[in-house]
């Protein structure tokens, strides 16, 4: 089966691309970032090459170590990958209100990074793009920095006149503007993942292809949705847990190395000796059954009154640890 191509930036160890790859649909061809140690890994878990030089179209699949500024994306002219990843920090995304005489207008600073998420966008031409970002990107400015980012996305051909000069960028092909097909925030639990991670999550899908088949957009837009939300699944209601990820087993599995890691809490309160400590001994710890089920269940607030949905969930979370290659495999 032939494979769609995926293209990273902002890559570090390669934990969303992994999730690209564990589909087996997927080929990650390009990851990218500017730490050395975050590369270093990318490359020896995905087993690419690791460049510290302008990569070339020949040389994928490689992982460049590099500012992304310094990467000249004519170098993949005519690439089009499939899809297009990233979370570019956007500490420096600002919008501020003019001067008195201009208070009708709304002055736009984008982040320099996210600038260039934008370049690849303009260049790469990917049929597909995900960006990840955090869930605070939302409310900055009361939301005026997540709305110009939705509209840049959906008027790249409007709005690359503004952002190419904060990359510096001469580029001459027409942009290409992107239907916005999911954006909202996504908590990792709920799709399987071992921890409590919201992130921001938009999607988008070039217009020139959602415009060639309109009337699939709509239950296109829902498809995705109702995937992302996982609501079918029992495990947006029973969370897989660190612990059975780092041992490899589900949590009825594990009543033994449960009392073990809790027996090292024991007494802390009294050590530490802050009023939050006492708080929570007092609302969490003495609330504990020591038992893994059980206190799995009092933690996540689910109320036991089907067993079988229980034991469900449960092997349930032994396919996930199967299918993420941690089953049987503990962490040493």
């Amino acid at each position: 089966m032939e494979k769609y191509t995926a293209f990273s930036l902002f890559s570090g160890a390669g934990g969303l691309d992994l999730g690209f790859t564990l589909s087996g649909k997927f080929d990650v061809i390009f990851g990218n970032d500017i730490s050395q140690h975050a590369t270093r890994t990318y490359s020896r878990n995905f087993k690419v090459k690791h460049l510290t030089s302008q990569p070339e179209a020949s040389d994928m699949p490689v992982v460049f170590q590099g500012d992304i500024s310094q990467l000249d994306l004519e170098k993949f002219e005519g690439l089009e990958p499939d899809v297009m990843t990233g979370g570019p920090p956007c500490q420096d995304f600002s919008i501020v209100r003019g001067p008195p005489s201009e208070r009708s207008g709304i002055s736009v600073s984008r982040g320099r990074l996210y600038s260039h998420f934008v370049r690849a966008l303009i260049h790469l031409q990917p049929r597909v793009f995900v960006f990840e970002n955090v869930p605070g990107l939302m409310s900055t400015n009361r939301r005026k920095a997540y709305e110009v980012i939705l509209q840049d996305f959906s008027d790249l051909n409007v709005r690359w006149s503004e952002i190419r000069k904060l990359v510096n960028n001469n580029f001459s092909v027409a942009p290409k503007d992107y239907e916005i097909i999911y954006s909202d925030l996504v908590n990792a639990s709920r799709l399987g993942v071992p921890q409590a991670r919201k992130r921001l999550i938009i999607i988008g899908l070039r217009k020139d292809i959602s415009n060639s088949a309109w009337w699939k957009v709509k239950s296109l837009k829902e498809k995705v949705a109702r995937a992302i939300s996982n609501n079918d699944r029992l495990v947006s209601k029973y969370p897989l847990t660190p612990i059975e990820a780092f041992e490899g087993k589900p949590l009825p599995d594990l009543e033994d190395k449960y009392l073990e890691a809790m027996k090292d809490y024991e007494g802390v309160a009294e050590e530490t000796n802050t009023q939050k400590a006492i708080r929570w001994k007092r609302n969490v710890w003495k609330k504990l059954s020591f038992g893994a089920v059980e206190d799995y269940l009092i933690l996540n607030k689910i109320k036991l009154e089907n067993k079988e949905e229980t034991d469900e969930a449960f092997a349930d979370h032994a396919e996930l640890l199967k299918g993420l290659k941690y089953y049987g495999v503990k962490v040493s």
